[in-house]
């Protein structure tokens, strides 16, 4: 017989391997449900805007940070270390700076009166 043929017939050429695990048998059956339409929901631009600055500062904050910091501690080397150490710092900084001024701002009361209230200087 040649091993590149086929077996002919249901027969298992591996009889001895156990049968292949299934991961869904595991717990109770989980239903997903698709999310509601998410294209009405009205996003100021505002918020964007400081959402991914706040989210590109952290990145870039961290990553100067780590890489800093590994530079000065495994190879001593000041010159690009530090000054990456210190740009990571600084834009954590500013990072969390605009993180809590844009959430100042949103709880901050309206400053424009109410349409019903009373202007002032009338009678």
């Amino acid at each position: 017989m040649d091993p590149l043929e086929e077996d002919e017939g249901d027969r298992d050429p591996w009889p001895d391997e156990p049968d292949e695990f299934d991961p869904d048998s595991l717990g109770p059956r989980v239903e997903y449900t698709t999310p509601d339409d998410l294209s009405d929901i009205d996003l100021d631009r505002e918020t964007f805007n400081a959402f991914w600055a706040v989210v590109a500062l952290a990145k870039v904050g961290l990553y100067a940070g780590a890489v800093g910091a590994m530079l000065l501690a495994f190879d001593g080397d000041v010159d690009l270390g530090a000054p990456l150490l210190l740009v990571g710092l600084l834009a954590l900084g500013f990072g969390y700076r605009r993180y809590r001024r844009h959430r100042g701002r949103a709880t901050d009361p309206p400053t424009d009166p109410p349409d019903d209230a009373p202007a002032e200087g009338r009678d």
